[in-house]
């Protein structure tokens, strides 16, 4: 027969093994599909204009860009900057999409201020931009491991004579309580024409939005 001691060192490697199994499950990394977060001017991505209503194009120019949100954000991120203003951390915001797109504009102009807590009934979303540059700034990935999640930019070095600024505003969901943490991560940089790499820009937190925390708890 069997040791007793032999039958529960066998049982209890069996529950190991199911521990470790579901501990691997849980920081399993999934991707959130670039075609389901809305972006301005970043390829693969939902057009962010769809959010607003067509504009009326028999207002004055000045009037359009006052009535959107898009382009009252885009105005923003252009603003001319003192040398040693950053552009600040990303953030979350509260959703359906048009009201994140609404309070992203607040938290960028600072009419609100950022929210670091939030309910685990909130539709979240994370706000992520970046200033007016000589290179296009593009999300190319953001992926979830546990209560981590990792936003991987580009900047994409161009011939042509403009500057331009970009943000994203990506979609979690509802989320358990939990702290969770945002990584931004500058992946090398390549030219738009030949898709050749190119120097990377060695300070880019003096353009793009730099990682943060936030926490999910009930009241």
């Amino acid at each position: 027969m069997i040791a007793r001691d032999e039958v529960m060192k066998f049982v209890a490697s069996i529950l190991m093994l199911m521990l470790q199994t579901a501990i691997a499950g849980s920081e399993e990394t999934k991707q959130i599909p670039l075609d389901q977060i809305w972006g301005y001017r970043i390829p693969k991505t939902r057009d962010i204009r769809e959010l607003e209503v067509k504009p009326d194009l028999t207002l004055p120019v000045k009037e359009r860009g006052r009535r959107s949100a898009v382009l009252s954000i885009v105005k923003e991120l252009q603003r001319r900057r003192k040398d040693e203003e950053r552009p600040g951390d990303a953030f979350v915001v509260i959703g359906p999409g048009k009201s994140a797109l609404e309070s992203a504009l607040a938290v960028l102009t600072n009419a609100k201020k950022r929210v670091t807590v939030f309910s685990p009934e909130d539709q979240l979303y994370i706000v992520w931009f970046s200033h007016s540059c000589g290179r296009y700034v593009w999300l190319r990935n953001v992926e979830r491991t546990s209560n981590e999640y990792k936003f991987s930019y580009q900047f994409v070095a161009h011939s042509a004579a403009e500057v331009s600024p970009h943000f994203a505003i990506v979609p979690i969901g509802r989320l358990e309580e939990g702290k969770y943490h945002v990584e931004m991560h500058q992946i090398p940089s390549i030219w738009f024409e030949n898709g050749k790499q190119t120097t990377p820009i060695r300070n880019p937190e003096r353009v793009v939005s730099n990682s943060f925390s936030f926490e999910v708890k009930k009241d």
